[in-house]
């Protein structure tokens, strides 16, 4: 991004935390780069019909799924349909 040399206001970072935070930008653009792309879809096509979407429900389920592989401790969260004093929110999340 910027080209000027470090001054004495900043620390040079070593070259595997430098080029860590690399990789990092590189993926942060790449996800915005599609998150743009389905925007732009979205803009041209219009939003797909109901039918044709997956719940939100059903994906939350896939993804705790998915991370209780990858990680165990995660798959000790659940969650249970309750009145929360939240405003809008009708379901909360319990430990075990």
């Amino acid at each position: 991004m910027s080209e000027q040399p470090a001054g004495p206001a900043t620390r040079q970072l070593e070259p595997a935390a430098a080029d860590e935070l690399r990789a990092y930008a590189a993926k942060t653009r790449a996800d915005a780069d599609r998150l743009a792309a389905v925007l732009e879809d979205i803009a041209t096509d219009g939003l797909p019909v109901l039918e044709q979407c997956t719940s939100w429900e059903e994906l939350r389920e896939a993804h705790l799924t998915r991370l209780g592989r990858q990680r165990p401790a995660v798959s000790t969260c659940t969650y249970s349909a309750s009145t929360s004093s939240v405003p809008g929110m009708d379901s909360a999340t319990r430990y075990e």
